[in-house]
């Protein structure tokens, strides 16, 4: 008696786990998928393209619907949004910057940009110094102020603040505006200036 009581135990406690391992195995095969062609997770909001991407206007995903009475984000051109990084990345790579790190913030930068702009870029160069001197940029927002399938042109608002070793930090906000073209089939920084306000 005891052992057909044990069998029963034994068959109804495989029974339930057999139907969890079904269950399980049914979500994950028949669920829709949460991952783009690239194989890259995809998020409940439409994705940008990552400035790894050569691609002007890759493709944005659906964005999630907005709640009923509420009108949904208008979704800007992936172009658009793809030299706003661009030029984002930049400006805060190159001009976070030390003068004790071996010019790292300008190799930082050089992938991002073209021919004429990666000579500029090496001629800033600085000299290593005992006494430390940095400044960390950070952008707080950025818009396209101009955009073809050719070029574009984006303004870059940051917070730089600045680190001494023998007198005060100080923290500027200042705009920089980015220059950008496309050429061989990828967007590149063409020029970057400081705008005086």
């Amino acid at each position: 008696m005891v052992n057909d009581l044990r069998k029963r135990i034994i068959i109804i406690v495989g029974l339930l786990l057999g139907l969890v391992i079904v269950l399980i195995l049914g979500a994950l095969v028949f669920a829709p998928s949460r991952q783009n062609q690239n194989g890259n997770e995809q998020s409940q909001t439409g994705s940008v393209p990552d400035a790894g991407s050569a691609v002007p206007g890759a493709a944005l995903r659906e964005p999630v619907s907005a709640p009923a009475g509420q009108i949904p984000a208008a979704v800007d051109n992936p172009g658009k949004i793809y030299v706003r990084q661009l030029a984002t990345l930049l400006v805060e790579r190159f001009a976070t910057q030390s003068n004790q790190n071996n010019n790292v913030h300008i190799r930082d930068a050089l992938v991002f940009a073209s021919g004429s702009m990666a000579r500029w870029l090496v001629s800033q160069q600085q000299e290593d110094t005992v006494d430390h001197e940095g400044v960390t940029t950070r952008a707080i927002t950025s818009k396209v102020i101009s955009y073809t399938d050719a070029q574009a042109q984006v303004s870059v608002d940051v917070i730089r603040d600045f680190t001494f070793s023998n007198k005060p930090d100080q923290r500027t906000y200042e705009t920089a505006r980015v220059d950008l073209i496309y050429v061989d089939g990828e967007w590149k920084v063409d020029g970057m200036y400081w705008v005086e306000e």
